[in-house]
Formats: structure tokens, C-alpha cells, sequence
């Protein structure tokens, strides 16, 4: 495993990692989740919805975020 130290992100995946991180916190959207929904998500960014989708799921894939359902659908969040 590479050191977290050693990894660096662009402006773009910093941007969406903060955003997914204080949704994550109480102040997120979704009680019961703690998460945001992808909307919540593109309306807090100023990356295009492509980019969006696509670093999540890249995020996803490295373990840096989590995605959660229920009745009233997807939630993402940053992982601990």
C-alpha cells in the first residue's frame, strides 16, 4: 500500500473529497445516512456532473467513499 502522504489529489478531486467529507459530518443532508445524494453533490461543486460521477466512482473503487441506499435512494460519503 502507498503511504497516504504520498498521494496527491487535483483541484477537482480535493474539491469533491472536502464536500463529501463535511457531508459526512452532522451537518450532512441525510440523517440517517450522513451522506449526500449526487444532487446535493453537483449543487456544491463547480465540477461538471460528468466529472462528478466519474470521480466517484474512482473514489469509490479506491475505498475512499461509501455509497448507501434506502427507501429514498443513494447516498455517498467519505469513509473513516
Amino acid at each position: 500500500a502507498v503511504p497516504a502522504e504520498a498521494v496527491s489529489f487535483t483541484a477537482q478531486e480535493r474539491e469533491l473529497l472536502d464536500v463529501l467529507v463535511a457531508g459526512s459530518s452532522a451537518g450532512g443532508q441525510s440523517v440517517l445516512t450522513g451522506g449526500l445524494t449526487l444532487s446535493q453533490i453537483c449543487r456544491r461543486v463547480t465540477i461538471p456532473h460528468r466529472r462528478v460521477v466519474r470521480l466517484l466512482s474512482l473514489f469509490i473503487h479506491w475505498g475512499l467513499v461509501d455509497i448507501c441506499h434506502d427507501s429514498r435512494g443513494f447516498y455517498y460519503r467519505a469513509t473513516e
